[in-house]
C-alpha cells in the first residue's frame, strides 16, 4: 500500500508543479477580464464564465454559463482528455491538488470536493485544461469547452424531465407542449442502443440528441413494458436557466418566478410581458417556484391539456396573460 500512496502523492505533487508553471509556459493564455478568469483554448479565442465588457460572444451556452470570445492571447492551452487525472485546482492565487466528487453530465455541472471561493481552472499534467470551476466548486469539463468551440450549444429533450435523485432513470415531469406519450413515474429501461442506463447516462444521451432525431425508448409502466418512439426537440430551460416549460416562449425567471429577462422578439415580449412581472398562478393553482410550475404543467400534460390561464402581477396589479399562441 505504501508504494501506491507514494505514487499517488507524487502525481498530485507533480500536477501542482505543472499548474504553478502554466502561466510561464503559456504566457497571456490565462488572463483576467473584468475580475473574471478566461482561458485561451484556440488561437485568440478565450472561454470564460463571464463575457467581458466591450466583447461580443463568438459562441455562448446560456444554460451552462460558458462563453467564447476573441482577445489577443499567446499560445492556446491544450484541452485534457476525458476524465484525466491527477488534477490541480488553480483558484484565488492558490494551486493545490484537486479531488473531484462528481463529473459534469449534460446540464449538470460536476462537483469538487472543496469550494474554492473564487473562479479557477482544473489543470491536468503538462498544463492541459481539464475544466473551469466557479466559486461554489461546480465545474465544467473540456468536453463542454470543445462543444462550445464548435458553436454546438444545442441541448435536447424528449419532452420530459428525469428525477436526478434516483439512480434508475425515472420520469418526474412531463412537458405539456411536447405532446409526448410519457407519464410521470415511467422508468426508462432502454434508450436508443443503451440497455438499463443509469439516470446520468440517460440524461446525457437525451441532452446530446439531435433536433428531429427519433429515439426508441423502452419504459416500464406499472407491470407493463412499452416501446415509445420519441422525437428530439430543443430544450429551452435547465442548468443556469429557469426550467418551467415556459422558457420556450422567451421567458427567463428568477427563483421567485419574476421575469428576469425576455428574449428580443419572443412571443412573450410581443404579448406585452415585461421584466419584473411575476407569475402567481397556473390554471388557478398558486405557484411560488419553478418546481411548483413543473408540477402543474406535468399534470396538464397527463390530461392532454395546455395551460390557458396564467395569472401575473405587475407593480401590485394582477392580470391574466397568455404569452404564447395555442
Amino acid at each position: 500500500m505504501r508504494p501506491l500512496r507514494f505514487l499517488a502523492f507524487s502525481l498530485f505533487f507533480l500536477s501542482a508543479l505543472w499548474a504553478e508553471s502554466c502561466s510561464r509556459f503559456f504566457p497571456k493564455s490565462i488572463q483576467l477580464f473584468d475580475g473574471h478568469w478566461a482561458y485561451e483554448v484556440a488561437k485568440g479565442r478565450f472561454v470564460s464564465l463571464h463575457l467581458p465588457a466591450g466583447k461580443s460572444a463568438e459562441a455562448r451556452d446560456i444554460m451552462l454559463g460558458l462563453v467564447l470570445f476573441r482577445a489577443p492571447g499567446g499560445r492556446p492551452l491544450p484541452l485534457a482528455k476525458e476524465r484525466e487525472a491527477p488534477l490541480a485546482l488553480c483558484a484565488g492565487g492558490k494551486r493545490e491538488p484537486a479531488r473531484v466528487r462528481t463529473y459534469p453530465v449534460a446540464l449538470l455541472p460536476g462537483k469538487l470536493a472543496g469550494k474554492p471561493g473564487e473562479e479557477g481552472a482544473l489543470m491536468a499534467l503538462c498544463c492541459r485544461l481539464a475544466g473551469i470551476s466557479d466559486a461554489k466548486g461546480r465545474w465544467y469539463d473540456a468536453a463542454m469547452i470543445r462543444r462550445l468551440l464548435k458553436n454546438d450549444t444545442f441541448h435536447g429533450t424528449l419532452g420530459m424531465r428525469l428525477d436526478a435523485s434516483k439512480s434508475r432513470p425515472t420520469i418526474k415531469w412531463v412537458d405539456p407542449f411536447a405532446e409526448t406519450r410519457f407519464l410521470p413515474g415511467d422508468r426508462l429501461v432502454g434508450l436508443a442502443t443503451m440497455k438499463a442506463p443509469n439516470t446520468y447516462e440517460a440524461m446525457d444521451r437525451i441532452d446530446r440528441c439531435r433536433e428531429g432525431e427519433r429515439i426508441g425508448v423502452l419504459v416500464a409502466r406499472r407491470d407493463k413494458a412499452l416501446k415509445i418512439s420519441a422525437r428530439c426537440m430543443r430544450r429551452f430551460g435547465g442548468g443556469r436557466v429557469s426550467d418551467t416549460f415556459l422558457e420556450r416562449f422567451g421567458i427567463r425567471f428568477d427563483d421567485r418566478l419574476r421575469v428576469q429577462s425576455l428574449l428580443p422578439g419572443s412571443e412573450a415580449q410581443k404579448a406585452g410581458l415585461k421584466a419584473g412581472d411575476r407569475l402567481l398562478a397556473v390554471e388557478g393553482e398558486r405557484v411560488d417556484n419553478a418546481e411548483a410550475v413543473r408540477k402543474v404543467m406535468s399534470r396538464l400534460a397527463v390530461a392532454g391539456k395546455k395551460p390557458r390561464k396564467l395569472l401575473w402581477e405587475r407593480a401590485g396589479f394582477q392580470f391574466f396573460l397568455r404569452p404564447f399562441r395555442l
